[in-house]
């Protein structure tokens, strides 16, 4: 089965927790560190590249902020204690969404651009709306310069896994299975596991599908991959996605099944 190429992908709105009083108080910031995000008529506006985002912005939300802790990446966290009290002592929430004209790669990177842009500008912490993951200030400041790099060398591998990283939950069992969340942001299906298989194991060969998917090498229906020579053989197969709701990924799902151990073709 393949991908369905003309679904609709959920737009990318990052939750940015600081300690900001008013709208008025972030704009100042962001013109005192000279930022190019200005103000414009369609919200906060990129001088150089022309991208602009909406912003919202409201009080403290103790349910935000607990949303906030319960995103911390389990592969590579970035919420330490003393940052974890700063989210939960924030004034209030920026929110910011890319103009409509934006979709797909294009509105998760202007969506990372603004969120670093107002991270420079005092922001605490950073999370995906679109699949819970969040991370320190720092944190998107590296994906930013990453991103940034990526574009630069002309590698979009690169930008893609730097996508990834700020967007897509590498892993969670929310809905009772081991499955990545938020690839339908950059256009791509989610993994989800059809087997029993160690969490390191899982995170392993999910997040390496997920890259070797936005690098442009997507396997064939029925392909057995192995996240590295020594990983678990898994066989894929290209399924629609059942799941209901806001979780629910229009373009799809990569079933990954484990097969029996010494399994010898490696086939992908």
């Amino acid at each position: 089965m393949e991908t369905v190429l003309s679904a609709i992908a959920p737009p990318v709105e990052l939750e940015i927790v600081g300690d900001w009083t008013s709208d008025r108080l972030l704009l100042r910031l962001l013109a005192t560190i000279r930022s190019p995000w200005q103000l414009s008529s369609r919200g906060l506006t990129h001088v150089e590249t022309g991208e602009s985002c909406s912003v919202t912005m409201r009080g403290p939300d103790p349910k935000v902020a607990q949303a906030f802790l319960d995103g911390e990446c389990p592969i590579r966290p970035s919420l330490d204690d003393d940052l974890r009290t700063a989210i939960e002592e924030h004034k209030s929430i920026v929110t910011i969404r890319p103009a409509e004209d934006l979709v797909g790669w294009d509105a998760a990177r202007a969506a990372l651009r603004c969120a670093s842009g107002i991270v420079d500008g005092g922001a605490t912490a950073v999370r995906c709306r679109g699949s819970g993951l969040a991370h320190s200030a720092d944190r998107i400041s590296a994906l930013e310069r990453m991103a940034e790099g990526a574009e630069t060398e002309g590698n979009r591998s690169l930008l893609g896994e730097a996508l990834y990283l700020a967007l897509v939950m590498p892993y969670t069992t929310r809905d009772r299975r081991a499955r990545t969340l938020g690839m339908a942001l950059l256009e791509a299906s989610d993994v989800f596991l059809a087997g029993p298989l160690t969490p390191s194991n899982a995170m392993d060969a999910m997040e390496a599908l997920c890259l070797r998917v936005l690098s442009g090498r997507p396997p064939k229906h029925q392909d057995v991959v192995r996240a590295g020579p020594e990983s678990p053989a898994l066989r894929v197969e290209h399924i629609e996605d059942a799941t209901e709701g806001a979780d629910h990924n229009p373009f799809g799902m990569w079933q990954m099944t484990p097969l029996p151990r010494g399994f010898k073709n490696t086939r992908s």
